[in-house]
């Protein structure tokens, strides 16, 4: 998708609601212009959620795909409190999106992903915070990172989902 099916998605789900950091905001209001936006939960349309997406200068790329998660988070969390809202929104992105699927098989594939809404989101970044750093290695910058603590991190990070699911059994 394109940032024009992007913003319909949250436009279509009526907006979404984003727990927004101090700094965060104060960028929002300065850099972008949008001078509403507080520090704490804040209701986002597509336009603004796009920005807010789209932050680079503030921090680092970590903190961006972060902000990416949230948005993507509160979009999740929207169509669990209105899952009736998801036919609404595949109608409304459908005319952006080019497949080779029928509109008939978006459509039930957008219904079916109402079964995965049960399930809580977990996320674990790689690398993991406090195991990389940035480097200067043959002429260009790269991130220098610990590859064997973030493969215990990760094996650490699965294995305890793995137990959790089969203790809730």
């Amino acid at each position: 998708i394109d940032f024009v099916v992007f913003e319909q998605i949250v436009d279509s789900l009526g907006g979404i609601t984003v727990d927004v950091t101090a700094n965060e905001a104060k960028y929002m209001r300065e850099a972008v212009k949008i001078p509403w936006v507080k520090e704490g939960p804040n209701d986002f349309n597509g336009f603004v959620s796009l920005w807010y997406c789209r932050i680079r200068h503030l921090d680092n790329d970590f903190k961006r795909t972060e902000r990416q998660r949230k948005v993507i988070s509160a979009v999740i969390d929207k169509i669990k409190s209105n899952p009736m809202a998801v036919p609404k929104m595949l109608k409304t992105v459908m005319p952006n999106i080019s497949t080779d699927l029928t509109k008939a098989d978006i459509m039930n594939l957008g219904m079916g992903v109402l079964s995965y809404l049960r399930y809580d989101i977990v996320q674990q970044q790689v690398p993991a915070p406090g195991t990389w750093n940035d480097a200067y290695v043959n002429g260009s910058y790269v991130i220098k990172f610990n590859e064997e603590e973030n493969k215990r991190i990760l094996r650490e990070f699965l294995l305890n989902k793995v137990e959790k699911k089969e203790e809730a059994k």
